[in-house]
């Protein structure tokens, strides 16, 4: 499940459109309705530290993305792991991505 804010949505239907099983919350966005897909979810992925803060909350296992590397802001959920990509989101690693995700599923 996809949730992104206004400026996210053509990247988004992009996604949903590539993969199988990928979807997008087609319903307005709000931080409501974000927690609540959050507090539920499997895993979360996330560039956004709000909604790194609401998988934290819910103890939702995370992938955090950070541009830059800010400690007062980490990942807090039990099983979680952050990228460090540098000044854009745009060049993360693929491998290093993967190597996230596989650790964070790993202990799910």
């Amino acid at each position: 499940m996809i949730v992104h804010g206004p400026k996210g949505e053509d990247k988004a239907r992009v996604l949903v459109d590539c993969y199988n099983n990928v979807y997008r919350l087609s319903l307005s966005p709000s931080i409501k309705r974000s927690a609540a897909i959050i507090k539920d979810a499997y895993i979360a992925i996330t560039p956004d530290t709000s909604i790194l803060h609401m998988a934290s909350a819910y103890n939702t296992p995370v992938v955090a993305i950070y541009a830059d590397y800010k400690t007062r802001w980490p990942a807090m959920a039990d099983v979680s792991e952050s990228v460090v990509v540098g000044q854009k989101i745009d060049n993360i690693s693929l491998d290093e991505f993967a190597k996230a995700l596989k650790s964070v599923l790993a202990r799910i």
